[in-house]
């Protein structure tokens, strides 16, 4: 018997350089979560908005942004009217893939910007977060300090063994600028890495 490994997609390596509707119309409406005989796969975004503050003892880091997770289900589709919106909000009955931090200090906050299905039954859920997240530094003397910051994503609970994750780099950026309380850290990159953890 195999022992089910969880799937996850690391999400990631901020590099930084050290510097001087038409609503649905349905109300009973629900659609079952996936099965671990047939996961479903998620493609997960992640936009960075702000680098709010890096503890340099603590090894620990703040960050705000949005998490897109976008799958098909095919349960999902409907026929699209003339005068109708282009996509349809979805009701909370819907299931939607869990996803967390895996290097979370303290239980990240989440909340929903948006849940909706185009006709073809592709689904779009995003929510922005802010989040203290924890990684190992390797501080250099200035100038020539550079780090990653990763930001560790899984599905989460029982969408552990019932999703495949995958990267969506159009949906993943970074503001490459310098922001008011790090002016020392400057953004250079977002990179996407995939992986599982047993």
């Amino acid at each position: 018997m195999t022992h089910p490994r969880k799937r996850l997609i690391l999400l990631t390596a901020v590099a930084l350089a050290f510097f001087a509707s038409e609503s649905f119309a349905f109300a009973s409406f629900q659609t079952a979560a996936p099965s671990p005989q047939h996961p479903t796969v998620v493609r997960v975004g992640l936009a960075i908005r702000n680098l709010a503050a890096i503890d340099e003892v603590k090894e620990t880091w703040q960050v705000t942004g949005v998490l897109t997770a976008k799958w098909s289900d095919p349960r999902l589709r409907y026929r699209r009217s003339e005068n109708s919106e282009y996509y349809r909000d979805l009701p909370a009955t819907i299931w939607r893939p869990t996803l967390e931090f895996t290097n979370e200090v303290t239980s990240t906050n989440f909340r929903l910007v948006d849940f909706y299905a185009y006709p073809d039954g592709s689904a779009v859920f995003t929510q922005a977060f802010n989040a203290t997240l924890s990684t190992d530094l390797d501080l250099r003397r200035f100038p020539f300090d550079t780090e990653l910051l990763p930001l560790v994503v899984q599905a989460g609970g029982d969408d552990v063994d019932r999703t495949i994750l995958r990267a969506d780099p159009p949906d993943s950026t970074v503001l490459k600028r310098a922001y008011a309380r790090l002016a020392q850290w400057v953004p250079l990159s977002l990179s996407a890495r995939l992986g599982t953890v047993p």
